[in-house]
């Protein structure tokens, strides 16, 4: 049967099971929450780190391109450069003939003194 003395023991248990729970529930909640908060920080690090790298990879493959691109047209632009310079050395070349050939005409038309 029960007593007031037993009745009192095991309220006294329970008072003291609460109190300990308590106690816990109050170190262990602000460890679990601050683990959890470790982890999402850990995991958006780590999304930001492989954007990033993913960015980097993005931009050095446009450089490449542009690089690529910038030699392409220089290449051209030599290429058109050198044309021109020999169409220039042919047409001096052309004058030149054409200049002596006039020169030689216009002397020869002239009355010699």
């Amino acid at each position: 049967m029960l007593t007031s003395e037993t009745l009192n023991y095991i309220l006294g248990i329970i008072a003291l099971a609460s109190v300990v729970f308590t106690i816990w529930n109050s170190v262990k909640k602000p460890q679990t929450e601050t683990e959890e908060k470790a982890a999402l920080l850990s995991q958006q690090v780590t999304l930001e780190r492989e954007g990033n790298n993913q960015k980097f990879q993005d931009l050095g493959i446009r450089l490449d391109k542009a690089f690529e691109l910038a030699q392409n047209h220089t290449h051209s632009v030599s290429v058109q450069v050198e044309g021109l310079a020999a169409l220039v050395n042919n047409m001096n070349i052309s004058m030149s003939k054409d200049i002596t050939r006039l020169s030689t005409i216009i002397q020869e038309r002239l009355p010699k003194k």
